[in-house]
């Protein structure tokens, strides 16, 4: 029987991952990182995982045995800790499998990346795919042992259709109600927005980020001539006849768009990062996010 599809990750990027953490520049509220012992009474200190030492880890943390035996410094994780969750939530909608590689495409791999980061941290991670609504839903997981079925978890996106943001982030905010991180990966082609959608989220306890995936030829389209453009989402047809004009016009439209998304961001102080397909992946991760706070 062939093994079930997988996302992978060049293993030399995945090295680099290993030394990056989650480190919002905002306080995280009713949830601590989870290399910080408990301060609740009668909280579990059962054993759950290892992570290399970083400066400013507590020293009672360190297994000093393993130390001796390999010369390399370590800190035990308990199931009694305070834990993130990093919420990632994927839009597979029809729009998102536009350009090559697809938005969809790019979007689970740096979905990959930063569950990756998160598990090998000790944090919990949660994963959904939405299009009208969740259609497929990944239970937290916790420990490096999980990457495998994070992994194949987010091979199974498919194409789910017209989109409906703010229904699906609404549904998914109430299904779980801890604070946290949550990630939304989508181009944000919705004609109804996605602003209470989002709001929910934050409602709901989470610390939100938005990526904002576009290919190439959606940021910075060339063609001219006459042409049958079909959307994505709705399917309906039309004539359109493209001219140096129409692509200023084109240009400053998206410009607004993503003015608007800024501003909308900014008053709710959520980290917005617009990203194009055709940029690697290791310098979104390694530049992008870690100069916007998110990783470090």
């Amino acid at each position: 029987m062939d093994s079930p599809a997988i996302v992978t990750l060049e293993p030399e990027f995945m090295i680099r991952l290993e030394r990056l953490r989650l480190s919002p520049r905002w306080d995280i509220t009713q949830s601590e990182s989870g290399e910080h012992m408990s301060r609740r009474h009668g909280a579990s200190v059962e054993f759950a995982d290892y992570r290399e030492y970083r400066p400013g880890d507590d020293p009672r943390s360190i297994d000093w045995a393993l130390l001796a035996r390999h010369d390399r410094w370590y800190v035990k994780l308990f199931r009694g800790e305070e834990n993130l969750r990093l919420e990632l939530y994927i839009d597979a909608s029809t729009s998102m499998h536009f350009s090559h590689p697809t938005k969809l495409a790019y979007a689970v791999r740096l979905a990959a990346a930063l569950g990756y980061v998160a598990l090998h941290q000790g944090h919990w991670v949660r994963a959904a795919f939405f299009g009208q609504r969740p259609h497929q839903l990944l239970p937290p997981l916790r420990g490096k042992h999980a990457v495998t079925r994070l992994f194949r978890f987010l091979a199974l996106s498919h194409d789910a259709g017209p989109t409906n943001i703010n229904g699906s982030l609404r549904q998914l905010a109430f299904q779980c109600r801890d604070s946290g991180i949550a990630v939304l990966l989508s181009d944000l082609m919705d004609p109804a927005g996605y602003a209470s959608g989002v709001d929910a989220l934050l409602m709901g306890g989470r610390r939100v980020v938005i990526l904002h995936i576009l290919s190439p030829e959606e940021l910075h389209p060339e063609v001219i001539g006459h042409f049958e453009w079909i959307d994505a989402e709705t399917g309906e047809h039309v004539d359109i006849s493209v001219d140096r004009d129409t692509l200023a016009l084109y240009r400053e439209t998206l410009s607004h768009w993503t003015a608007e998304i800024r501003a909308f961001c900014e008053t709710r102080r959520i980290p917005y990062f617009r990203i194009a397909t055709d940029r690697p992946l290791s310098d979104v991760v390694f530049h992008d996010l870690r100069q916007g706070g998110f990783l470090a």
